[in-house]
């Protein structure tokens, strides 16, 4: 291993924790709500995403692949759809422990997307009925939201209240997941029963939708008008909501709105960063911060045709080859914050952020993780959006020169973060 040496200076963090570092508003600064709308299109996230009707694009994926989400998916044939129990919810306030209830929650949505992903490889309807009582089971738990996070309803901690659904971290895994779903077997569903779909929507609506239409108040959104630290919840969040609004919201208004605040939130987001492009949580949650904003400035790029594009600025710039600055040797990077120190980079946020923003550094190493996690074998299929972009890119990863960033140093003065190593 390459000896590495990091100097942290504190005392550059602490002024800076409750301050947002500059106005930008890249974002809804630089368009309108009506220019918004007039670019609104699905043409290019249906070319990346392609339908379960375009049985073609399916085949040609890599038959190891297809085999694989079969595979898992018939391990799912006969799961016991889990429902959760009060005491589960109850027991974060007791002791704090959250397993007991994300764990049993956790199995259903990973359940699905074993069912989504299976039914799209084989195309032939095996998996539709068991993926129907999967999201007719997700439907009926009283909440998306996880016990830990649960806190934000006025009620507080403990059960949820079903009159005030919450958007957190939880609530915005599932309805990802179930936006997909939706979007991609609502005609499958409806020659079953209308009814399925509808419901699905409906939930979706009433449990994320509308609160995130009618609602500034959550923290992490920061439109609060308070000055406030703004983390990976930002973005993350406002992704999964994009993502929903774009795969379900059918009122060009309500859509064109919805996508608009997610601007405005997002702006937040990207002023609160140091013109460095460190990430102050750590390299651990660099992917679901930095690389959660590559996903979302991605797709609302394709969502508007390429007019809302600002890969060219040099703070996105330097939000992804943070990574690679981040970066000691295999699997270990700096660790500050409470980041660990051995983490799982996502090879394909690296890679495409490094083609966003012509990275050559970067992208070689989103090559090099894909090689080094196996890519070949198969690719991680944790989320249904991250599966898409694995399937349909692997083979382009895997062709790309891999190289691991060992840089002989580098100076975030902003965030007071200086690395060096003793050789390249």
């Amino acid at each position: 291993m390459r000896f590495f040496f990091q100097f942290f200076l504190v005392t550059l963090l602490l002024p800076c924790v409750a301050i947002s570092q500059a106005e930008r508003n890249w974002l809804a600064g630089a368009y309108n709500k009506e220019q918004l709308a007039g670019s609104l299109t699905m043409d290019l996230i249906r070319q990346q995403y392609p339908g379960y009707q375009e049985r073609t694009k399916w085949e040609a994926i890599d038959p190891n692949y297809r085999q694989q989400l079969i595979s898992d998916g018939e391990s799912v044939l006969n799961y016991t759809w889990q429902t959760i129990p009060a005491t589960s919810y109850l027991e974060f306030t007791r002791s704090g422990n959250r397993r007991v209830m994300e764990d049993v929650y956790n199995m259903n949505i990973a359940a699905i997307r074993k069912l989504v992903f299976a039914e799209l490889a084989e195309g032939k309807g095996r998996f539709i009925p068991q993926l129907i009582n999967g999201v007719w089971a997700v439907c009926e738990i009283s909440s998306w939201s996880i016990s830990a996070s649960i806190a934000l309803q006025k009620a507080g901690a403990g059960l949820p209240d079903i009159k005030e659904p919450v958007i957190e971290l939880g609530a915005g895994i599932t309805v990802n997941a179930l936006a997909w779903t939706y979007h991609l077997f609502k005609e499958t569903f409806d020659k079953q029963s209308p009814l399925i779909s509808q419901r699905l929507k409906q939930e979706i609506d009433r449990r994320l939708l509308q609160p995130y239409y009618t609602r500034n108040d959550f923290w992490w959104m920061a439109l609060d008008g308070k000055k406030r630290m703004v983390n990976n919840w930002n973005v993350w969040l406002n992704y999964n909501m994009l993502t929903t609004i774009l795969l379900v919201e059918e009122d060009p208004e309500k859509r064109a709105a919805g996508i608009y605040k997610t601007m405005q939130s997002v702006d937040q987001f990207i002023n609160y960063y140091k013109e460095d492009g460190a990430c102050e949580e750590g390299p651990a949650y660099w992917s679901h911060a930095g690389g959660m904003l590559y996903n979302y400035l991605s797709l609302l790029q394709q969502a508007t045709g390429n007019t809302i594009n600002i890969f060219d600025k040099p703070l996105i710039r330097n939000i992804g080859s943070y990574i690679c600055k981040a970066y000691i040797d295999s699997s270990w990077y700096l660790n500050y914050a409470d980041a660990g120190a051995r983490i799982k980079t996502d090879a394909a946020i690296v890679y495409h952020y490094g083609k966003a923003v012509n990275d050559e550094q970067l992208r070689q190493f989103g090559s090099w993780l894909a090689k080094d996690q196996h890519w070949d074998k198969m690719v991680p299929m944790e989320t249904l959006y991250g599966g898409f972009r694995y399937l349909f890119t692997a083979k382009e990863m895997l062709r790309g020169e891999a190289r691991q960033p060992f840089m002989a140093s580098a100076w975030m003065k902003e965030t007071g973060i200086a690395v060096a190593r003793d050789q390249e």
